[in-house]
């Protein structure tokens, strides 16, 4: 989905009295039918269209939640998982899966690093930059540019041929 992990760990099944964009505190909830990711972080709020791919997997364990409010809850405090305990499973991830390097043993992957996946996955399909932003939540176009520019395919020389085409 391209949300920041810091989103993703406090992501809940449901808005509550406290989400509140005045209030400044960051809050991700998904929305009452089921279709979008509500998202107030780093200051700024927006939605995201909920994939239809994963809408299987939330529906399971919306059925088999109990009576956690966050989607990823611990057992232990019935809060969200904190940030070191969604690195800390995360590298546990990487190890179990073989996915480290081979000199000093860190995984190749951090959680941040699905984001940029996404990204570029959207960018080798030709999405457009635009639409990316604004998935990414981006306030300012530059940054999804200055990030992810260099991904994107074609050039000047590509560009300058397509004067006078006809549209078609």
């Amino acid at each position: 989905t391209a949300m920041r992990s810091g989103e993703v760990r406090i992501l809940k099944w449901e808005r509550d009295r406290f989400d509140d964009t005045q209030k400044k505190k960051s809050f991700a909830y998904i929305d009452r039918n089921m279709e979008k990711f509500c998202i107030f972080f780093k200051g700024s709020y927006g939605e995201i269209v909920i994939p239809e791919k994963i809408m299987p997997l939330l529906k399971e364990m919306k059925n088999n939640r109990g009576k956690n409010t966050y989607l990823w809850q611990s057992p232990r405090t019935d809060l969200n998982y904190g940030k070191g305990d969604l690195n800390k499973n995360f590298r546990r991830l990487m190890n179990e899966l073989g996915m480290v390097d081979n000199k000093d043993g860190e995984p190749l992957y951090k959680p941040h690093s699905i984001r940029h996946s996404v990204v570029a996955d959207l960018i080798s399909k030709n999405v457009n930059i635009y639409v990316i932003s604004k998935i990414l939540r981006h306030k300012d176009i530059r940054t999804t540019l200055n990030i992810y520019g260099h991904l994107i395919k074609g050039g000047m020389e590509e560009a300058m041929n397509l004067i006078g085409e006809p549209n078609g």
